[in-house]
């Protein structure tokens, strides 16, 4: 409980929210920052260089720094507005020619930008790149396409209907009721790449309702915005094995999500069925051992075989199909290789899917089956490592302390 937190993007208008970083730092026995351009900056105004070194040297935080910055594309073609997601990183400027563009320049760049004098932008870019290391998306030596998953995410029907209509309460912050018959869906272009939006969204009126930015109306982008911003927390926070500190809205989008795959088990028994089911191939060992066609004598010996693995394992990085090879390396000629299988509430299927006999919770519609695609087995395959997307929002902290 409380082990270890993931903050990224928690921030107030343009300023990070101080007060959950302390409570997330007080609480937690880890916590690990993201920083991008801009809260980096924040965090250097408000906290200073030299408290955020006392932070990781005293071993209360730790920082790695995203040099993308997470945004929707638009386009027209033929008057028909064209979407997609991209992460958009500075490579150099048409008139500094020549000038050696690495994340050091691209932050002091930021920093002189921000109001800094260009002799401190030059010494806090130096110092924040080495508190802060290059935050990379690589799992396994494999590159991880957020990009790809936030657009997996615009196209699954039941989710980015839900998700934009969470972000649009949060934007509305109870301006307006929104319509029970307003959907949202998104679907793919000809070439595969962008997506179109279907929706009876009323945004003139939405924009009535909202404080007015200058030059700028409140469209389709900006929620799809929100959607790219919470599989980033996501994929953060199951690669690194944590608890996300998030806004509301993005909690909300996130819990849907794993409420469509079906995730939410309640106790040990179903993470053990889980196990089973898909990684021992369905094999019933519990089943084995107590109906006495297999001892607990010769379990032990089985145990036995695995210790050499299990130590290797301690220390080892969660990869994809690290369990699936735990269980060939312990089991392969063994006993239980040649347990029959039982029903399997999970099969894996054609092209790398799985396929769900699943009831949704959370008040959503019951299904036969869900198709999963790449973007949410890479987030099942973290889950069945042992990574549980908990979700510690701001209302929840503030429950915790209440109850002092």
């Amino acid at each position: 409980m409380f082990e270890k937190a993931l903050v990224r993007k928690v921030a107030t208008a343009q300023m990070v929210d101080l007060g959950l970083l302390a409570e997330t730092l007080l609480f937690y026995q880890r916590t690990h920052l993201v920083l991008d351009r801009s809260t980096a900056v924040s965090v250097i105004r408000q906290i200073g260089i030299d408290n955020l070194w006392r932070l990781a040297k005293d071993g209360h935080a730790q920082f790695s720094y995203f040099s993308n910055t997470l945004g929707v594309m638009t386009e027209n073609a033929n008057g028909v507005p064209l979407f997609s997601f991209a992460g958009i990183r500075p490579t150099g400027h048409k008139d500094m020619p020549g000038v050696k563009w690495d994340r050091e320049h691209e932050f002091r760049v930021v920093l002189e930008r921000k109001d800094f004098e260009p002799n401190d932008a030059r010494r806090l870019s130096k110092e924040m790149l080495r508190l802060a290391p290059t935050e990379k998306l690589v799992m396994s030596g494999q590159k991880i396409d957020l990009n790809k998953m936030a657009n997996d995410d615009a196209l699954d029907s039941r989710y980015i209907d839900l998700a934009a209509r969470f972000a649009l309460e949060a934007k509305l912050e109870g301006r307006m009721q929104i319509p029970n018959d307003w959907k949202f869906a998104a679907h793919i272009a000809s070439d595969a790449s962008r997506f179109y939006i279907e929706t009876n969204y009323n945004f003139d009126l939405i924009n009535r309702n909202l404080v007015p930015v200058p030059g700028s109306k409140f469209g389709p982008a900006d929620l799809l915005a929100e959607v790219f911003e919470a599989r980033a927390d996501m994929v953060f926070a199951s690669k690194h094995m944590s608890e996300i500190v998030t806004s509301p809205t993005r909690g909300r989008m996130m819990q849907t999500k794993f409420d469509l795959m079906n995730i939410r088990r309640e106790n040990s028994q179903n993470d053990l069925e889980m196990f089973q089911n898909v990684h021992l191939e369905s094999k019933n060992l519990r089943d084995a051992i107590n109906s006495g066609e297999r001892t607990f004598s010769e379990f032990l010996d089985l145990l036995d075989e695995s210790r050499k693995f299990k130590d290797w394992l301690k220390g080892a990085s969660p990869e994809r199909g690290l369990l699936k090879e735990y269980h060939d390396a312990v089991t392969r000629h063994g006993w239980l290789d040649k347990l029959p299988s039982k029903g399997a509430r999970f099969g894996l299927m054609t092209g790398g899917g799985f396929a769900l006999d699943l009831a949704l919770t959370g008040g959503l519609a019951t299904a036969g089956a869900l198709a999963l695609g790449a973007a949410d087995t890479f987030l099942l395959d973290k889950v069945l490592r042992g990574w549980r997307p908990n979700q510690f929002v701001e209302e929840d902290l503030k429950t915790f302390v209440d109850g002092f």
